[in-house]
């Protein structure tokens, strides 16, 4: 859906924008920062629009970057600095955002060429958008193939989440499907599917993770449950020598991709 024309009509898309009915509505969302735009600007998502404040841009790094996407054909709107703080959520906004289309892959669409090429990481009732938005970055970071979403209780594309995930949004693969399905697709194309739990028997350093893998995390106040647990391959725990025994969802799929990575690449 593109935006209007009217600069006024857009700027009450952008802040309807941040919440998260319209963005379902639309299937639009945007993101904000430098890094985040050239990054989208580098990737398959293509900006719908471009909106900046001159005033609060940092650099003419950024000034010649909205010239050459002006020059490509998108619509750029100057906004007042006041305009744009209606809209920013972040502490030092650095005067520059995008619109931009929702991406989504479709799970029957993703080939057994490319579930071999790194992990998938399967998430269940993710809640806090930050948090997401560390997993997008650390799965980005370890080479993991996508994320698969089992709920809807949390959205990829909302403002915090962007933000977190600092530009790796738009590199890794969403996914949004049932449980169902999941199971349905990893019958067929003979994944493994890892869960994680602090009632583990062997350690996620132990754990030999073979090249189709998919690893499960579960919700960030229960974890995975009795029933979850019983329809995997495998139940990885993160070894602990502290007291606590739990860790935040975000810092163990991090240690957890971190481990996939290095048994993939230890011979290289």
């Amino acid at each position: 859906m593109k935006l209007s024309k009217n600069c006024s009509s857009s700027l009450l898309t952008l802040l309807a924008l941040r919440e998260r009915a319209a963005r379902d509505q639309r299937q639009l969302f945007y993101a904000e920062g430098v890094r985040a735009l050239i990054e989208a600007a580098a990737s398959s998502f293509p900006l719908e629009a471009l909106f900046y404040c001159p005033s609060l841009l940092p650099s003419e790094f950024i000034r010649r970057f909205i010239r050459c996407q002006r020059k490509r054909g998108v619509p750029c709107s100057q906004l007042t600095p006041a305009e744009y703080r209606q809209i920013s959520r972040c502490e030092e906004p650095q005067g520059i955002l995008a619109v931009m289309q929702q991406q989504w892959t479709k799970l029957p669409d993703v080939t057994a060429d490319a579930i071999a090429t790194g992990a998938w990481l399967a998430l269940d009732e993710i809640r806090a958008p930050g948090n997401l938005g560390t997993i997008i970055r650390s799965a980005e970071a370890f080479g993991a193939c996508g994320l698969i979403l089992l709920d809807n209780k949390v959205d990829p594309f909302d403002p915090g989440c962007v933000r977190a995930s600092m530009g790796a949004l738009f590199h890794v693969p969403l996914v949004r499907t049932s449980l169902a399905e999941l199971l349905a697709w990893k019958t067929k194309h003979n994944c493994q599917l890892i869960g994680t739990s602090p009632q583990g028997t062997t350690s996620h350093f132990d754990f030999p993770f073979e090249p189709r893998s998919i690893l499960w995390m579960g919700s960030e106040r229960k974890g995975l449950l009795p029933q979850q647990q019983s329809l995997c391959d495998g139940i990885v725990k993160i070894p602990m020598c502290g007291r606590s025994d739990s860790l935040n969802v975000a810092i163990a799929s991090g240690i957890c991709l971190a481990e996939v990575f290095r048994q993939r690449h230890k011979s290289q």
